[in-house]
């Protein structure tokens, strides 16, 4: 026989995996619109960043998770390394795609795209791990909903530089 207290927190745990499961039918019903939204946020995200190569622009769209174990020196620094190739001039385009993962005993959108860059110096490719804010794109909040968690730029010009 179960206590009063015991069913109160099977009643809980029910109904909190009974929202997620209704959370994951709308996400994989609107799957679509995380693609999209994802694609949209990186096509703005991208050269807003590259163009004026401000720190400020990635932070403010950045996860806690990007900057974490990096002083603001070495932020800097990386930025500075970036300016070396000089005025971005065209984003060539970005492919990818967005993805729920169950993590945390929640539903986590994320997305992963590839953009091409050139840049006066060089054409670099930068890859950029997007997270979701399941709650926000449910709501329909696509500028908040994503956030970069990952930005990797590969660049044979910066390189070059740095063996010099």
């Amino acid at each position: 026989m179960r206590t009063p207290i015991a069913k109160n927190i099977l009643a809980a745990l029910g109904g909190l995996f009974m929202v997620e499961v209704i959370a994951l039918m709308f996400l994989l019903g609107r799957w679509e619109t995380l693609d999209s939204t994802s694609h949209y946020y990186v096509m703005q995200a991208v050269p807003a960043i590259f163009t004026t190569m401000d720190v400020a622009e990635l932070e403010r769209r950045a996860t806690p998770k990007l900057f974490a174990g990096m002083s603001e020196d070495d932020i800097k620094k990386l930025f500075n390394q970036f300016k070396r190739l000089g005025k971005l001039e065209t984003v060539e385009g970005c492919e990818g795609n967005a993805a729920l993962t169950w993590a945390k005993h929640r539903i986590e959108p994320n997305a992963e795209y590839e953009c091409k860059l050139k840049f006066e110096k060089d054409r670099v490719s930068a890859t950029l791990v997007l997270l979701g804010d399941d709650r926000a794109l449910i709501k329909g909040d696509y500028d908040n909903g994503w956030k970069i968690a990952a930005l990797h730029v590969n660049s044979d010009y910066l390189v070059n530089m740095l063996k010099k």
